[in-house]
């Protein structure tokens, strides 16, 4: 077995698993990349010599004239993602008390919470809502005004104080007759 197979199929399904839950610094990352790019060309993690291949074109996938290693990094940051969508749209209950918990009107809570989980998915969190939309469907689970169902926030733009930000609570729903929007022009 070569020795990129062995970096394909062991290393990375065995990092993988922990990058599911945990985000890892990226010092501890680069050495792994690091410790991967050493065995690929040498055989051994501990040799570092010249190498006349950029790492980057390394880990471009095999079409693109690449090993197909992939990036740890990229690995790590993808599987934190997947969670954080993950999070998002399931209906699992702990993840809605987690998300009440940490979510403020739709935007992530700077305070620390006591969780392995919630400090490396946070950031991943922010990133997978700023670019995402919810699709409307029968408008019973997106709230009118804190959701992000039109492409922004409809109380982020109107400018409401806090305490009544809370206090909306209408949905989409709402705002619809026989499935046809009825919501007036300025939100459309």
């Amino acid at each position: 077995m070569g020795r990129v197979k062995l970096v394909n199929s062991i290393i990375h399904n065995i990092l993988i698993y922990s990058f599911h839950v945990y985000a890892r610094s990226s010092q501890l990352l680069k050495h792994i990349d690091n410790y991967i790019r050493n065995f690929i060309w040498y055989g051994d993690i501990n040799v570092r010599k010249m190498v006349i291949v950029a790492w980057q074109k390394v880990c471009k996938p095999k079409k693109e004239g690449g090993l197909g290693v992939r990036s740890i990094k990229l690995l790590n940051k993808v599987a934190m993602l997947k969670l954080a969508w993950e999070m998002l749209t399931l209906n699992l209950d702990w993840v809605v008390s987690g998300i009440k918990r940490s979510l403020n009107n739709n935007t992530i809570s700077t305070r620390y919470f006591k969780s392995s989980i919630w400090v490396g998915v946070k950031f991943s969190m922010e990133e997978a809502m700023s670019n995402s939309i919810w699709m409307v469907g029968n408008g019973n689970s997106i709230n009118f005004w804190t959701d992000n169902w039109i492409g922004y926030l409809i109380v982020t733009d109107m400018g409401l104080p806090r305490n009544i930000q809370l206090s909306l609570s209408a949905l989409v729903a709402d705002f619809m007759h026989f499935f046809i929007r009825v919501i007036p022009s300025y939100f459309s």
